[in-house]
């Protein structure tokens, strides 16, 4: 039974396409589509623009460097002030502070931090580049 059926759709379908004709494009087909292409708006490369201007980074470069000078500059020795007057030594002679000097790193580490800080020292501006590179095109 499912043969049969399977035999009749069969048939049904090669009937259906004998009678379709085949398909061509029209004489003019490629020049149509190549004219729609055309027509679309070709994409804006995305530009690499700065957060933050450059000119801006030069004024708070200045600034630091006018507030450091002025602060170097201006300050007197006098020991009249109320700063003097602080004492500071409970924030180096307490417990804490004591248990810390004994503390000492391994030299393995140490090496390691030095190594993972130089690498990330060297990876930042290699990265920059190529991604400035990659935005660029």
């Amino acid at each position: 039974m499912q043969e049969k059926e399977n035999k009749n759709i069969e048939e049904l379908v090669d009937k259906m396409m004998h009678s379709l004709s085949v398909e061509s494009p029209s004489v003019d087909f490629t020049n149509t589509i190549m004219s729609q292409v055309e027509a679309l708006e070709s994409k804006k490369v995305t530009t690499y623009k700065p957060l933050i201007p450059g000119y801006l980074w030069f004024v708070g470069g200045f600034l630091l460097v006018a507030i450091t000078g002025y602060l170097f500059l201006s300050t007197t020795t006098e020991e009249s002030t109320w700063f003097h007057a602080l004492d500071f030594s409970k924030l180096t002679n307490n417990n804490l502070t004591q248990s810390l000097s004994s503390f000492s790193l391994p030299k393995t580490l140490m090496y390691a931090i030095l190594s993972l800080g130089l690498m990330i020292c060297i990876q930042v501006p290699v990265l920059k580049h190529y991604f400035d590179k990659r935005l660029s095109v």
